[in-house]
């Protein structure tokens, strides 16, 4: 049970430390533990992302800003002030939402983070459901109603926190310091509304309410960990190869394991728009084929930001890219009935960095589940 709790909220923790980081930013200002920088909350594509702005403005005190660059009625500076990337949006814009002082500006992300942003905000990952997050904001009104109950105990444990023997014991690079104190505030105060709440039971003793409080917020402070260890993987280019394994996995899953084909066994027959071909070394795919197999991706970075992203990260072999062209030739196996070989264009990708962590290839994921089907 104690696994399942803990897993349970390290995966609503980015919620709660949006929350919280919102409704207390004035007071963490005062104090000097505030955010130096907004956050970018990655979603799983942008359908996604505009479910999750919408779940936030409902449930969470959080205000949309359409337009970047346009007077708008701000967010007010306990708020959440929202906007879903779009790829006509101009960088500079998005750059001054993100440094904005008087609300906590959030990016919500569809797919990769595009690179021009990755280093001017914490970057953070959401895979919270809709009702996670309605359930959370329960959570939150009494969390909010501790604080302005307890307005001078909150602003006393502020003013007194020390964070010293904490981030030494911890071994995060300086750039990610700030967003650890912000962190082991925001957890405090959780702390201490999590506590009174453990307090009004009366089976509970003060012991035991002194230990459940105390594993809160240390599951907190490893969420808080955890979420630093993996924004430097939401940097585009480490985390690309994953990315398109994921989409070329969900893919043969919707379309059926049977799309991918030996490259060595393509006859006149072959419908080379809609097969995956392979070889030793290298999938290759048509351009028509991949924009499908990656639309998820394609939903906030153009196709050839993605291509680039992709050479970028080792994983597309390419010729003439100053051109734009990432299709190289490649000649198909001569036909058995004498005809000559024919050329076609491909874009060719490397198998090794799509393997699973298994160490399974595509093909291998293809022959398992026919294999199980039949």
């Amino acid at each position: 049970m104690g696994n399942t709790r803990q897993t349970h909220q390290m995966k609503t923790w980015p919620i709660e430390m949006l929350m919280g980081s919102s409704f207390l930013r004035f007071l963490l200002q005062e104090y000097g533990h505030d955010l130096d920088s907004g956050i970018i909350l990655i979603a799983e594509n942008d359908r996604r992302a505009w479910q999750l702005e919408r779940a936030f403005i409902e449930n969470l005190d959080a205000r949309p800003i359409p337009a970047l660059k346009q007077k708008i009625e701000r967010p007010l500076n306990y708020q959440m002030g929202l906007h879903v990337y779009r790829r006509s949006d101009r960088i500079d814009a998005i750059i001054d939402l993100l440094h904005q002082k008087d609300f906590l500006p959030v990016l919500i992300v569809g797919g990769i983070v595009p690179d021009d942003l990755s280093e001017n905000a914490y970057i953070m990952r959401s895979d919270a459901t809709d009702i996670e997050i309605k359930n959370i904001s329960r959570s939150y009104v009494g969390f909010k109603t501790y604080v302005l109950d307890h307005l001078k105990y909150v602003q006393g444990q502020l003013k007194n926190l020390k964070f010293e023997s904490t981030l030494n014991s911890y071994d995060i690079e300086r750039e990610f310091e700030c967003f650890l104190r912000t962190s082991m505030a925001v957890g405090k105060i959780w702390k201490l509304y999590v506590r009174e709440i453990f307090d009004k039971h009366k089976d509970i003793k003060e012991t035991e309410i002194d230990t459940k409080a105390a594993a809160i917020f240390d599951i907190f402070m490893d969420s808080a960990v955890h979420a630093i260890r993996l924004m430097e993987a939401y940097n585009s280019s480490y985390d690309v190869p994953e990315a398109i394994r994921d989409c070329f996995i969900r893919y043969m899953g919707e379309h059926g394991y049977e799309v991918i084909q030996d490259i060595s066994e393509t006859t006149d027959k072959t419908d080379f728009d809609k097969m995956i071909l392979y070889d030793d070394d290298f999938y290759y795919v048509k351009n028509k084929l991949f924009t499908d197999i990656c639309s998820p991706l394609l939903e906030t970075i153009s196709t050839v930001h993605l291509k680039k992203l992709m050479q970028g990260a080792g994983i597309l072999r390419c010729d003439h890219t100053a051109k734009g062209t990432y299709t190289p030739k490649v000649s198909l196996p001569p036909p058995k009935d004498g005809s000559p070989t024919v050329r076609h264009r491909f874009i060719k990708i490397l198998k090794d960095p799509l393997k699973t962590e298994d160490g399974l290839s595509l093909e291998d994921l293809s022959d398992i589940y026919v294999n199980e089907e039949k």
